[in-house]
């Protein structure tokens, strides 16, 4: 499988006066138009995942099938 646009969003919630803040930030950000297989993109999460700095995170992917005009 061929996925066209790629978008991979690290969300943190921001610690405020030493509490943590319940709205949703965004720490990190990747995006890529060029696009790459399924196969090349697993790999690529990974890595992703375990090199982020915190570990106490959910993990929600998001597949997106839009009709071509």
């Amino acid at each position: 499988m061929y996925i066209d646009k790629i978008d991979i969003v690290t969300l943190n919630r921001p610690y405020d006066k030493g509490k943590k803040s319940k709205k949703l930030e965004v720490d990190s950000h990747f995006n890529s138009d060029r696009g790459m297989t399924l196969k090349k993109l697993i790999p690529l999460l990974e890595s992703y995942n375990e090199n982020i700095e915190h570990y106490d995170h959910i993990v929600k992917l998001t597949v997106e099938f839009e009709e071509i005009e």
